[in-house]
């Protein structure tokens, strides 16, 4: 400490930089980023069947569903296209994605809408499903 006391002003400077970026630095290799876990829910092997099962029949150009909120599910860029009224998923972010609270929980968005309207719900293992895909960061596999 006292060498560091005994050196010039710039010095001082250069070595408190020095210290604080790599302090930094340091700290951000210690605060992990948020990395998506690889994926392992399939969009197309697992979500797009329950879509097909259930929603498909409204939710296509020719269907109520459609026609009323503008959300196609026959396919990966419709689900992501989302509605008139916004997005439909949220990547990452499923507790804020509209789909599931439709399918579920009604938290958030659309709470007095529940999907489907009529017929049986769906499983919560489907509901399962779609959360961890969009949780997942809801990628087109």
């Amino acid at each position: 400490m006292v060498g560091f006391l005994r050196t010039s002003n710039f010095q001082a400077i250069a070595i408190v930089a020095a210290v604080l970026g790599g302090m930094t630095l340091a700290s951000a290799l210690a605060t992990p980023a948020v990395e998506a876990a690889p994926a392992s829910t399939s969009f197309k092997k697992q979500v797009l069947p329950i879509f097909e099962r259930h929603c498909v029949v409204c939710h296509s150009p020719s269907g109520v569903g459609y026609k009323a909120i503008g959300l196609d599910l026959r396919s990966y860029q419709g689900v992501m296209a989302g509605s008139f009224f916004g997005v439909a998923v949220i990547p990452r972010r499923p507790e804020l994605s509209p789909l599931i609270s439709v399918l579920g929980n009604g938290k958030h968005a659309f709470k007095n809408l529940v999907m489907p309207p009529v017929g049986k719900p769906l499983s919560s293992a489907d509901v399962e499903t779609i959360r961890r895909w969009i949780e997942e960061g809801a990628p087109d596999n």
